[in-house]
């Protein structure tokens, strides 16, 4: 699960700076870490950590996810 905590890492990046490019480097980490374990208990780590992110990025743009997981 070293994707869901590298996006746990861009996303205090993120609210350190504020930078875009972090944030949507957090989500692409936690929708890889979904894909690499449909099976794993920490899944729900990722999921909740993808939920996060895509709040903030709404919040930041106001634009959807043009993307699913």
């Amino acid at each position: 699960m070293y994707r869901s905590e590298l996006g746990n890492a861009l996303m205090l990046r993120f609210r350190a700076d504020g930078g875009i490019n972090a944030l949507d480097e957090a989500i692409a980490c936690f929708r890889q870490a979904i894909k690499d374990s449909p099976h794993h208990t920490e899944r729900a780590r990722a999921h909740t950590g993808l939920g996060g992110a895509l709040q903030r990025r709404f919040e930041r743009t106001r634009q959807p996810c043009a993307r699913a997981a």
